[in-house]
């Protein structure tokens, strides 16, 4: 069967009208460790829009809402946003160390206490070096002792690492 001619309104070719999918996760990690918050937080919140179970991604659009600044210094309805990002992705070790250290720098607890828990230790041992240095990295809460406490977690690492 031979055909001379085609009739229609419009032609579609699905081949070349498909268009790939953006990857917002991967995006939104480059330009959150290039230290580019707002278009992290774009992309992150795209991402999660795609897969609202990532807890990973909970966890990484909290590190980018508080735009690399202390907690304190970040608004009442940001730290909202924070907290919630960072309960959904409480399974994770860093998630819950994260939390403790916008809770802690966010009400300026360090200031009235100086001590640190057995419990808060333990918890910062779970956090593997690269997501420690992240958060040490994106959250600059020098004196909190949460930070402190990563800090040393990372210090200790690297002295523990042979030549």
């Amino acid at each position: 069967m031979k055909i001379e001619r085609q009739v229609a309104e419009s032609i579609v070719n699905n081949e070349f009208n498909w268009v790939q999918p953006r990857d917002h996760r991967g995006r939104g990690l480059t330009l959150l460790r290039q230290g580019h918050y707002s278009p992290a937080v774009r992309e992150l919140t795209r991402a999660i829009e795609d897969d609202p179970a990532d807890e990973e991604i909970h966890y990484y659009l909290a590190l980018a809402l508080l735009g690399g600044v202390r907690p304190h210094r970040c608004s009442s309805a940001t730290i909202d946003s924070v907290r919630r990002h960072l309960m959904t992705a409480s399974a994770l070790p860093e998630a819950r160390v994260l939390h403790v250290l916008v809770e802690e720098d966010h009400g300026l607890h360090w200031r009235r206490c100086t001590t640190i828990p057995q419990a808060l230790g333990d918890l910062v041992a779970r956090v593997d070096r690269d997501r420690a240095e992240e958060i040490l990295a994106h959250v600059p809460a020098h004196g909190a002792r949460t930070f402190e406490k990563l800090q040393q977690a990372v210090d200790d690492d690297e002295r523990d690492v042979p030549d």
